[in-house]
C-alpha cells in the first residue's frame, strides 16, 4: 500500500497546485473542500460509488475513469471499495496563480485576493485555456474511459520526482495531452480494440497473460488475437512487449540505469532484458544508457 502527496505551486511547477496517488485499502472520505484550480482524479484500478458534490446523485466510477472538477466548486468523495487506486492532479490555467500553503480549502473558504500572486504568464502556444473551454466543466464532469491517462500520470510522477532538465515543460505538455484525450473521449468514445491498445500502453510494465487482456476486452482470446493483429499488425502480447521495451528506453534516456529500467518494466533476468532490448533497438541497454548520458539519443 502506498500514498504520496505533493503540494504546490513552487518555482519549478508554477501551474500545479497538488499531485498525489493512493492505493490504501480502506474507506477514504474526502470531506467537502474547494481548490483554486481544476482537479483531475484518475482511477487506476477498482471501482467506487462517488458523490462528487453535496446533494448530487451518486455515480459509479471504475478503472480508467476520470473526474474533473472546476475551480472553486465544493466537492468531496467517498470511496467505499477496497483496492481502489487513484491519482489526483490540481492545476491553475491563466496568468494569475493563487498561492497557498495547501491546495484544499475547507468549506466556503477561498484564498483572499491579497494573497494571490501573478508570477506566471501562460505561453499562448501551450495555453490550457482553449482545451478547458471545449471540455466545458461548469462544476464537474465524469469522462469514461480514458486509459491514456495512466501513462501520463506516471510520466508526471516521474518528472516531479526527478531532477532532470526540462521537467517543467514535460509536465506542462503532459497536462495538455491529458486534456486533449479528455476532449477526444467526450467527442468520440473508443471502440474495444482501441481500448485494448491503450490499456496495453498504460499497463506495459505489468506482467499479464492473454486471458487478462481478453477479460478486459470482453472478447474470446482467439478472436481478440485475430482482430487485434489485423488492425495493429501484432498480436496483443507482442504489442505489449514492444510497448514495455519502449518504456524501458524512455526510462534509460531519462537517467535510469539498465537495472532500474529492467525492474520497473517487470524483467526478472538482466540477461533476458538485455537480449530483448538489443533485439528491439539494435543496442545493449548499457550502450544506449551511455549515449543517453552523452546526449546522443537513438
Amino acid at each position: 500500500m502506498s500514498r504520496f502527496l505533493y503540494e504546490f505551486p513552487d518555482q519549478d511547477f508554477p501551474q500545479l497546485t497538488h499531485f498525489g496517488y493512493s492505493d490504501e485499502e480502506f474507506r477514504l472520505p474526502l470531506h467537502p473542500h474547494r481548490h483554486l484550480g481544476f482537479e483531475i482524479v484518475y482511477f487506476v484500478q477498482g471501482s467506487a460509488t462517488v458523490r462528487v458534490m453535496p446533494g448530487s446523485d451518486t455515480r459509479q466510477v471504475g478503472a480508467e475513469d476520470v473526474i474533473i472538477t472546476a475551480p472553486g466548486i465544493l466537492h468531496g468523495f467517498e470511496l467505499a471499495s477496497a483496492g481502489t487506486a487513484f491519482y489526483w492532479l490540481g492545476f491553475q490555467p491563466g496568468p494569475t496563480i493563487g498561492w497557498g500553503s495547501v491546495s484544499a480549502l475547507e468549506g466556503s473558504a477561498l484564498l483572499p485576493k491579497e494573497k494571490e500572486r501573478t508570477h506566471y504568464f501562460e505561453d499562448p502556444r501551450f495555453s490550457l485555456s482553449p482545451f478547458l473551454e471545449r471540455i466545458h466543466v461548469q462544476d464537474y464532469r465524469i469522462v469514461t474511459p480514458v486509459p491514456e491517462a495512466g501513462f501520463l500520470f506516471r510520466r508526471m510522477e516521474d518528472e516531479i520526482r526527478s531532477d532532470q532538465p526540462f521537467r517543467q515543460a514535460i509536465i506542462h505538455l503532459s497536462i495538455l495531452e491529458l486534456l486533449s484525450y479528455l476532449e477526444r473521449r467526450i467527442a468520440a468514445p473508443m471502440d474495444t480494440l482501441e481500448r485494448v491498445r491503450t490499456f496495453l500502453d498504460a499497463h506495459c510494465t505489468e506482467k499479464m497473460g492473454l486471458a487478462r487482456i481478453a477479460d478486459y476486452a470482453g472478447f474470446d482470446p482467439a478472436y481478440l488475437c485475430r482482430a487485434f493483429k489485423a488492425r495493429y499488425k501484432l498480436p496483443p502480447l507482442s504489442y505489449a512487449r514492444r510497448a514495455c521495451l519502449e518504456e524501458a528506453r524512455r526510462l534509460i534516456s531519462q537517467g535510469s540505469t539498465a537495472g532500474e529500467a529492467a525492474q520497473r518494466c517487470g524483467f526478472t533476468s538482466a540477461q533476458h532484458f538485455s537480449s530483448a532490448f538489443h533485439k528491439a533497438t539494435g543496442e545493449t541497454p548499457s550502450s544506449y544508457a551511455r549515449k543517453a548520458r552523452q546526449g546522443r539519443f537513438c
